[in-house]
């Protein structure tokens, strides 16, 4: 456990601002639209992607505007696919990360530690499937994700839960408890020929202890290649582009937000990174997939 000299008395920088109350209700089902930005693009089936899981990868991640999304697909359309489910190529996903009371796995990312850990209960809100899953990162920056099914999502960790988390190596932290929940809307892609996927998540939103925060306007791209590959035509794309991967780490900015106390030592830069591509609610105007969301009728919004 770690000392509480990892906390400090206020942010210096909160995106409270640029997150006013607004009604974000994503689409889901049967009934929902694509929507036109990834109309252009060949569906695969889930079946597909599961043939290429890349549970073990090499990740490569960046933060973009939502404005920038369309130019990046049309230039994407020739060389990937889109994960179509039930006639849906955008699914919702819920996630709720689990610490020690301390938050030793947020320190660990934080000090960037040879071997660092995610432990959440993910839930895949269109096919119901909810899985435990622990994402390892070792100091060659390979990631490793270990997952076990369970039958509904994890409000609190179980005995089960404990056994699993130990068996992939975290008997030092027996104790795990909730930290964050987060929700998104995800698009995946997956190269035509390559071991290569490409996620990206809209409509980020953060909860914890009736607080809430959401990232307007911001989008996270991770590419997922087998062995990285710099010749990804989204890497180029990037390159182009002049764009550079930043250091993302949903959980832990997250939980920086909501727990404003703690540290950000060591992810200032993807706090500005975010905070230059964030933007005011009428991006949704440009972005009309993100009008609906994952309970009909809740509000996003800061509560501070």
């Amino acid at each position: 456990m770690r000392a509480s000299n990892a906390y400090r008395e206020s942010p210096s920088w909160s995106l409270a601002h640029a997150a006013p109350p607004f009604n974000a209700v994503l689409p889901g089902g049967d009934t929902a639209e694509p929507g036109s930005l990834v109309d252009a693009f060949t569906p695969i089936s889930l079946a597909d992607l599961d043939a290429a899981a890349l549970l073990d990868r090499i990740d490569t991640k960046f933060v973009l505007s939502t404005a920038s999304l369309p130019s990046l697909f049309q230039a994407l359309v020739p060389e990937y696919r889109v994960l179509e489910i039930n006639g849906v190529r955008h699914h919702r996903y819920s996630t709720r990360y689990f610490d020690t009371p301390s938050y030793q796995l947020f320190h660990d990312h934080l000090e960037d530690r040879d071997l660092r850990h995610k432990v959440r209960s993910r839930t895949y809100l269109d096919s119901g499937l909810s899985f435990l899953e622990v994402k390892s990162k070792y100091a060659n920056g390979r990631v490793v994700k270990s997952r076990h099914r369970t039958n509904e999502p994890l409000t609190q960790f179980s005995e089960a839960a404990r056994d699993f988390v130990a068996a992939q190596g975290l008997l030092d932290c027996p104790w795990f408890q909730p930290a964050v929940d987060n929700q998104f809307l995800r698009i995946t892609l997956m190269h035509r020929d390559e071991t290569e996927r490409l996620t990206v998540d809209l409509g980020i939103r953060f909860d914890s202890e009736q607080r809430t925060i959401v990232l307007p306007g911001v989008s996270v791209v991770e590419l997922k290649q087998g062995e990285f590959n710099a010749s990804s035509p989204f890497l180029q794309h990037m390159h182009a582009d002049s764009i550079a991967p930043t250091r993302m780490s949903k959980y832990c900015v997250g939980l920086a937000l909501l727990q404003p106390w703690l540290s950000r030592s060591g992810i200032e830069c993807t706090f500005q990174r975010i905070e230059s591509v964030s933007c005011e609610p009428a991006w949704m105007e440009a972005f009309p997939l993100m009008q609906s969301g994952f309970a009909e009728g809740r509000t996003f919004a800061a509560s501070y």
